[in-house]
């Protein structure tokens, strides 16, 4: 029941895509709107999500869980960054001009305008509240570990300055002093509502905004050897094994899956925008990031589904 609860999802958000995807090919949204569109989420809808996500009574019980969660969910990044190192090590894989991107589309997935969405549809806001550590942790180590595969290591000032600074950051900590705070201080209600009008915006947005970055690509990238290769490793390898991980962890049901459909989420976008800052093609990560979000359709409905069964839910 649950495969087909996440895959029905999982349609519907591809469905959404498919808007953009019409919508990019029709002309109708162009390169200048989807960086427009992707600005408005990622400084506008995302940070009001995250808030709208503690705007919930606080318990010893869900503090104590949101912290485990953290913990968690921090195995999200350390097990696939050690797994990489191994890659790096495979002699076939150290000659390969794009060995860094393997490296980094086994470990970062767009957890965000996927992920999130995923979980607001299946498990609601509670399930998104278990999602904001890794949402967390996911701009912590993309800014550290993650940028550091495509340029030299910059100074750590500079590394803590971006983590910081960055919005869903801010929007977490916003969110989590009105959450144990919640007696004494608070929104107004119409900010609230204002807040919970935009969250409501990140699914179809996210999915729009993603199919029309898809329409963008040209050529046959399902025939890419190594797309497929980081397809597997992200889509599947990397959350089956966390599944396994994170059931060490005394997680709650609803903590446990968002953070193994954070972990199950396709190769993030950033592969494509850290080869762009680093002037370096982009057409492979293009296809790699197509090829992945693609085998998402089949891919994270099978590892929920496995979760379900190991947690027994």
């Amino acid at each position: 029941m649950t495969f087909f609860i996440s895959l029905q999802q999982i349609c519907i958000m591809f469905i959404l895509m498919a808007i953009g995807f019409f919508c990019r090919k029709k002309g109708m949204i162009h390169d200048d709107t989807s960086k427009d569109l992707t600005a408005i989420l990622v400084y506008i809808v995302g940070p009001c999500l995250i808030i709208n996500a503690f705007e919930r009574p606080a318990t010893k019980s869900l503090v104590v869980d949101f912290g485990m969660t953290f913990l968690a969910g921090s195995i999200n990044y350390i097990f696939p960054i050690l797994c990489s190192l191994f890659l790096l090590k495979i002699p076939k894989i150290q000659k390969d001009p794009d060995k860094e991107l393997i490296a980094f589309g086994m470990v970062y997935n767009n957890c965000g305008f996927i992920g999130i969405p995923l979980i607001q549809a299946l498990l609601g806001s509670k399930g998104t509240f278990f999602a904001v550590p890794i949402l967390v942790l996911n701009n912590i180590f993309i800014w550290s570990h993650g940028i550091s595969s495509f340029q030299e290591r910059e100074p750590i000032s500079d590394t803590i300055r971006k983590v910081l600074l960055n919005p869903n950051i801010i929007a977490t900590v916003i969110g989590f002093v009105l959450f144990l705070t919640k007696a004494t201080l608070r929104f107004p209600a119409v900010v609230g509502k204002s807040i919970s009008y935009v969250a409501s915006l990140n699914t179809p947005l996210s999915m729009i905004v993603i199919g029309s970055n898809l329409g963008a690509i040209k050529g046959d990238f399902y025939k890419d050897q190594k797309a497929w290769l980081i397809c597997f490793l992200r889509n599947y390898l990397m959350p089956t094994c966390l599944a396994f991980i994170l059931l060490l962890f005394p997680l709650s049901n609803t903590a446990y899956l968002a953070v193994v459909i954070m972990a199950a989420a396709p190769v993030a976008g950033f592969i494509v925008m850290l080869s762009l800052l680093a002037n370096r093609p982009v057409a492979f990560p293009m296809r790699a990031l197509c090829l992945s979000t693609l085998m998402s359709v089949v891919s994270v409905p099978l590892i929920v589904m496995l979760a379900s069964l190991l947690k027994g839910i």
